[in-house]
């Protein structure tokens, strides 16, 4: 059939009409539109049919045509822009595959990571996904970036139930943090946070945590009955103590090393008044020996003894083998005068008393 008009030189045999040009689902042929054949589609660049249409095209059954997909959409089954198969990899921030559609990076969901390779929202691989809120890719390699509640992102880049020994779980942000470098274990970030110190430190407890030190300080010792090494205060008598051992005999402490001012060392014991046999020692705050002569005494040699040693007898604050002439040692051991007593006979007092 042919068009008479001089105006439609085109006869569409689909409207049965003559147009000007063909529409876009038909083609030209012999001054004739037609429709493509069956499983093929009217390319909308060309005067051609095609069995694949173009990108940024999709094949539209109900037209036999190559309709345009939505602009969002790099190649797309449909029009709409839930309809994407493929994203445009630039030019657009909208260039990520998720069901259907094209998002920005920061739009994949939680447990997927946007894949800059394949330009797909990618579910994050299942050996970090358990715990992983959302991943990326670092250079070939998928680590979390956010963890799951109750998990903590470690510094190799996965989430654990736990941190490294040396590390402590910040709550507020779900992540492993490094302990001071004092610290062997800590709760926080500060050096008066740790919970443990190493083999070559101390624990100095306090109402925040604790210290590690090199040694622990004045009125406190390194107890060895202790897992890490803490620091626990001297008995209050003690200025530094290597322990706080009791004895079972007599119930004071026995492990002071040096007393505060005022008391004096003995065998561990720090004393107000130093034991039977010792003075009190003030250059160097020790119960000091008396001399061999001596039981009790008041400073060093045989001369500061309050009382002597048997065979000895106490001459004022010196212990000699006998006392001086005119006097003799009492119950005590001291050396005492002698009473003079003259017995005169009755005739004698007699003679006297007529003179």
């Amino acid at each position: 059939m042919t068009c008479p008009d001089s105006n439609y030189l085109i006869f569409d045999t689909v409207n049965m009409k003559c147009v000007n040009n063909c529409p876009s689902n038909l083609y030209l042929d012999n001054g004739q539109c037609l429709p493509c054949a069956a499983g093929t589609y009217k390319n909308s660049t060309g005067n051609v049919c095609v069995t694949t249409c173009p990108d940024g095209s999709y094949a539209n059954t109900t037209l036999g045509a190559c309709s345009t997909c939505d602009t969002m959409c790099a190649t797309c089954n449909g029009g709409s822009k839930i309809s994407c198969v493929s994203c445009p990899t630039s030019g657009t921030t909208y260039n990520y595959f998720l069901l259907g559609m094209c998002v920005a990076s920061n739009s994949c969901p939680l447990g997927t990571y946007a894949d800059s390779t394949t330009h797909i929202c990618t579910s994050c691989p299942a050996t970090v996904q358990y715990n992983c809120s959302t991943c990326h890719n670092d250079t070939g390699v998928i680590l979390c970036s956010t963890c799951k509640y109750g998990t903590f992102m470690t510094l190799s880049g996965t989430c654990s139930g736990s941190c490294a020994s040396n590390q402590f779980p910040n709550l507020a942000n779900s992540s492993c943090v490094n302990c001071d470098s004092s610290c062997a274990t800590c709760y926080s970030q500060t050096n008066n946070s740790c919970m443990t110190c190493d083999s070559s430190k101390y624990l100095l407890t306090n109402s925040s945590g604790g210290y590690c030190l090199a040694s622990c300080p004045l009125t406190l010792y390194w107890s060895q009955y202790t897992t890490h090494g803490l620091c626990l205060p001297c008995y209050a008598t003690c200025l530094t103590c290597s322990g706080s051992l009791r004895s079972s005999t007599y119930l004071i402490y026995v492990d002071c090393i040096t007393c505060v001012s005022g008391m004096y060392l003995s065998g561990g014991v720090c004393y107000y008044a130093c034991p039977l046999g010792t003075y009190r020692n003030s250059t160097n705050s020790v119960c000091s020996p008396c001399d061999a002569k001596c039981i009790a005494c008041k400073g060093s040699g045989d001369s500061n003894c309050t009382k002597c040693a048997s065979g000895y007898v106490l001459d004022n604050t010196t212990c000699t083998s006998t006392c001086p002439t005119g006097q003799s040692a009492n119950s005590y051991g001291a050396c005492t005068w002698v009473a003079r007593v003259i017995v005169c006979s009755f005739a004698v007092l007699v003679a006297i008393l007529t003179l």
